[in-house]
């Protein structure tokens, strides 16, 4: 198996699987508050793919969320450069989606799922940041290592 699609697997996968566990720890809970959250991942999704997907090398490829193919078919591609705003909102976007289910489920104090669910988020960003922001080839992403 190539090593960038072992990467972008195993990626998906655990943003899959913490998006998992936040809908199922709030669905345990309430029955309107895991919906909004799918709403709110899916608003961040095509946000971001728009923000981010249509400036990046990988516009209309395959990547760990598969964001740049979808981005290819909504949207028109866009000078690969800094943009402030851009970039600051895929970082706002993405801790806001992570974050959010967490003042429900300390308000539930489902402190089961909040060690699980930050245990598997902390190890989603950490390992992104080792895999895919390391051989990002976007030079102006305040993500990448430099």
């Amino acid at each position: 198996m190539k090593k960038e699609l072992k990467v972008n697997l195993i990626n998906s996968s655990l943003l899959i699987l913490t998006l998992a566990i936040g809908f199922f720890a709030l669905y345990l809970h309430n029955d309107l508050l895991p919906y909004l959250y799918l709403v709110l991942a899916a608003a961040i999704y095509v946000s971001n793919s728009y923000f981010c997907c249509t400036r990046c090398e990988k516009y209309g490829k395959v990547c760990y969320t598969c964001a740049g193919l979808f981005a290819k078919k909504f949207f028109r591609r866009r000078e690969n450069k800094a943009v402030k705003f851009d970039d600051e909102f895929y970082v706002v976007s993405m801790l806001v989606l992570i974050l959010a289910p967490l003042p429900f489920l300390l308000y539930y104090q489902d402190w089961l799922f909040i060690i699980l669910y930050v245990v598997v988020a902390t190890v989603l960003f950490w390992y992104k940041h080792q895999t895919v922001c390391k051989d990002c080839g976007n030079s102006w992403c305040m993500l990448r290592n430099n």
